[in-house]
């Protein structure tokens, strides 16, 4: 089937596009990312669609591209996902590779074949529903009452989000969309996956959050606070407010892995500069057992840089106050065992939008502490949508 598949493709003019346009006819759950520093690009179809990942797909190697919602509820089990690698391709300039293929269905080949050197435009973005209207003082309002209840020591932080709704035309080219942001932000993990749970999902993640390698080397990642980068900033001076909320994360992780009894080393916090934003980023190195990844992935998510502290109360108030469903927006995406055994990259799903037909949602959110004004907020919102908003 390696053969078939690739003569196909050595003869397509657009073969990256053809086999999208294909996989969507058969309506099928897919995943196409560029890792940090790299210019390969990797899809991956998943032909019987999005299965749950547990603790046994993660010891019994289950390979493929996870995601897992924004958890709103401490009590809830984390939810992670996996579109598993049936067909994984890897395009690299003009260079078509098959990594792995497993029962490829004939009808995708046949599908294939049809759309075999067609050049129209198809608008690929899934007919789901459209995000209902956000109201614009929402954002305002939850910040007030969000700094109001910190002065009465009810939480110590909590990071609100908004969506912007941009009209797209009817025929628009998200593949060009998902390019651009790969050439413009080649130190970030950019993503586009399609289900039939979640929809069709871009983000252009700055965020590592956690990474296994060959089940001896972890490393997670607290990420936390946010300037913007000027001409005339060639050092970043950062302020109590922004050190606070990286402290936050980082004892939040901390605690966490002396309750697991994990010895960890913590790393001198860095600036970490992508295009025009600067954040402040912690590694913590540890060693794990593979059997408890999913232990400390329930307990780490979501983390203070997308919920708050405490965890619980962060949650009520983010699931009580905004009015609308955050989905894979602050959940996680990543990576399982696709290069190796044993091997585990996620990145906080962040400056990411959802698109819908006509239709793209985009996320951001910002972190209030005690020291948060409505204004600085707005302008930290404003600058994180134009990380996604100036490639539309």
């Amino acid at each position: 089937m390696s053969d078939i598949v690739i003569k196909f493709l050595k003869d397509i003019k657009n073969p990256l596009k053809s086999v999208l346009d294909a996989a969507l006819e058969y309506k099928t759950d897919i995943a196409l990312w560029q890792e940090p520093d790299s210019q390969i690009i990797h899809l991956i179809i998943d032909f019987n669609g999005l299965s749950v990942l547990d603790i046994d797909g993660v010891i019994n190697n289950q390979a493929g591209f996870v995601i897992s919602p924004f958890n709103y509820n401490k009590n809830t089990d984390l939810q992670l996902y996996l579109i598993k690698n049936q067909l994984h391709l890897s395009f690299k300039n003009n260079e078509i590779s098959i990594v792995n293929e497993d029962n490829i269905p004939l009808d995708f080949i046949k599908k294939l074949n049809n759309n075999k050197n067609k050049n129209k435009n198809k608008n690929i973005i899934l007919n789901t529903d459209k995000t209902p209207p956000i109201n614009s003082n929402n954002f305002q309002q939850n910040v007030a009452k969000a700094i109001d209840e910190i002065h009465q020591k009810k939480f110590k932080k909590v990071v609100l989000s908004v969506i912007h709704n941009k009209t797209i035309t009817e025929n628009y080219d998200i593949l060009a969309f998902f390019k651009r942001l790969c050439d413009q932000n080649p130190h970030n993990f950019v993503s586009l996956s399609i289900t039939k749970k979640y929809g069709m999902w871009i983000g252009s993640s700055p965020e590592k959050l956690l990474s296994i390698k060959n089940n001896k080397k972890t490393s997670i990642f607290a990420t936390a606070g946010t300037q913007e980068i000027t001409n005339n900033k060639d050092k970043i001076i950062w302020q109590k407010k922004e050190q606070q909320e990286q402290k936050f994360v980082v004892k939040y992780i901390q605690k966490i892995l002396k309750k697991l009894k994990i010895n960890y080393q913590t790393k001198k916090t860095k600036t970490l500069k992508i295009a025009n934003i600067a954040h402040l980023k912690t590694a913590i190195s540890f060693k794990i057992k593979h059997k408890n990844i999913i232990k400390l992935l329930q307990k780490l998510l979501p983390t203070p840089a997308v919920c708050g502290v405490p965890k619980k109360k962060a949650q009520e108030f983010i699931k009580n106050n905004e009015i609308h469903n955050r989905l894979l927006y602050a959940g996680c995406i990543g990576l399982l065992n696709l290069k190796s055994k044993y091997t585990l990259k996620l990145w906080t799903n962040i400056r990411c939008a959802k698109f819908t037909y006509k239709n793209a949602d985009v996320f951001a959110g910002a972190g209030i502490i005690s020291s948060s004004s409505i204004k600085d907020e707005i302008q930290e919102i404003d600058l994180k949508l134009k990380a996604i908003l100036d490639f539309l």
